[in-house]
């Protein structure tokens, strides 16, 4: 009995340590490690049941396969095919919440945002949700702003904008102050999302980019905003986010 117990908590353990694997992969964009650590927490759970210290068979995975799955696999597809990751944007951004929808009368998106500018402050992004950081949570429009640099050797063709995990309802976007969605678009919240770029980008060039992204209901409490990286990554879209 003493050993079927230690077992049992064993499988605990090494359940945290394949999330633990998977986030961190996740959060440097390294996907296709990500997906051998979603694999191999998704083995254990399976011993788990197999074991029979979780009984109940629609639940064996949790929720895994929901809210790690689909977000990992469309990673996967942005950096294989003939894509490639161009560049990971930071974690942190300077972030606001816009209750009035005044921003864009206001011209948020022509300005670059500074530490210490009135309404502003710096949130982390995928490593942080914005509750813990002592921001709670709005249903409301969020605007988020940062910087990036590209690489001095910039593949050709066009570029995408890709959020892993966005947590709102429609998002508009804009690159150094010129819209890159002509009005704000309808998205599905916490699902992956791409946003053309075209050719806008140039090799060794910083840019600005913002992004007003309306809360309006709650997935999950305590959550809201960007939860997952953000990246830019070349070669086309897949065809299924391309529908």
């Amino acid at each position: 009995m003493l050993i079927k117990r230690v077992e049992m908590f064993q499988y605990g353990l090494d359940n945290a340590k394949h999330y633990i694997a998977w986030r961190e992969a996740v959060n440097r964009c390294d996907f296709d490690a990500a997906q051998k650590s979603y694999d191999a927490l998704i083995a254990n759970m399976d011993a788990v049941h197999a074991a029979g210290y979780h009984g109940i068979g629609e639940y064996k995975l949790g929720y895994a396969p929901r809210f790690l799955d689909g977000g990992q696999s469309a990673g996967l597809a942005r950096m294989t095919g003939g894509r490639n990751i161009v560049l990971q944007l930071p974690d942190e951004w300077m972030f606001r919440y816009d209750p009035e929808d005044s921003g864009e009368a206001a011209g948020w998106f022509k300005k670059t945002i500074a530490a210490g500018d009135e309404g502003w402050r710096q949130v982390r992004t995928y490593t942080d949700t914005l509750d813990s950081q002592g921001i709670p949570e709005q249903l409301t429009w969020m605007w988020y702003q940062t910087k990036f640099r590209t690489p001095k050797k910039l593949a050709g063709g066009p570029m995408t904008l890709w959020f892993m995990e966005p947590d709102g309802n429609a998002v508009k976007v804009w690159l150094d102050g010129e819209p890159v969605t002509p009005a704000a678009i309808d998205i599905r919240s916490r699902q992956p999302l791409d946003i053309d770029l075209g050719s806008r980008l140039k090799p060794n060039t910083e840019y600005v980019l913002t992004v007003k992204l309306h809360h309006r209901r709650i997935s999950e409490l305590m959550l809201g905003g960007i939860i997952r990286p953000v990246m830019i990554y070349s070669g086309g879209m897949p065809e299924t986010a391309a529908k």
